[in-house]
């Protein structure tokens, strides 16, 4: 059922029938369908769909993984678990506390100062494709959900333009949720 309805809330917002929808979309998408997820819980969800060259995911496909990851995030006893999880991780010596072997501070001046670099005219803005470049080619050796999980954090207007200052303060605690989730297993 609630694949069904994720399909059918991607479709609404399809306007022009591609069948594909940028992050971007998808996240106003599930922000809009009030499920009660949280910013991280959506980049997460949002990480794992498969995107083409044009950095559009085809929803239908999606739908049953985004399905799947949001009953498991809804699920009071699956998040108890993964409390307790992560909680026993960090207690048998796991560090959450750094992501790639970079501190909080690091990372986001690590991908401030990249995005600066590409970012010729100094106006605090890139495109999206120019920011996922960076995020590709990363000192951080960023993976594709990763990628995924930054760009949909993207805070975009109209234009395609990332206010990107936003995104590197927010990176970090992105990253080290995807971590924290692959440590425990959730994805």
């Amino acid at each position: 059922e609630l694949e069904t309805f994720l399909v059918q809330i991607f479709s609404e917002a399809d306007i022009d029938g591609a069948g594909a929808l940028s992050p971007l979309a998808m996240k106003e998408v599930i922000k809009s369908a009030d499920f009660g997820l949280t910013r991280l819980q959506i980049h997460s969800v949002l990480a794992e769909a498969e995107y083409d060259e044009d950095g559009l995911a085809d929803y239908r496909k999606f739908s049953a993984k985004a399905a799947e990851m949001i009953y498991r995030l809804l699920d009071m006893d699956t998040q108890i678990e993964r409390a307790e999880a992560i909680q026993n991780l960090t207690a048998s010596g796991q560090d959450f506390s750094t992501v790639h072997g970079y501190s909080q501070g690091d990372v986001e001046a690590v991908i401030t100062q990249e995005l600066q670099g590409a970012d010729a005219a100094g106006s605090g803005v890139l495109h999206m494709s120019d920011v996922q470049k960076c995020l590709k080619s990363s000192a951080l050796q960023l993976s594709p959900v990763e990628i995924n999980a930054l760009m949909s954090a993207c805070e975009v207007d109209p234009s395609g333009m990332c206010q990107y200052m936003t995104l590197a303060s927010y990176a970090f605690y992105i990253l080290q949720y995807i971590a924290q989730e692959a440590a425990y297993g959730g994805m």
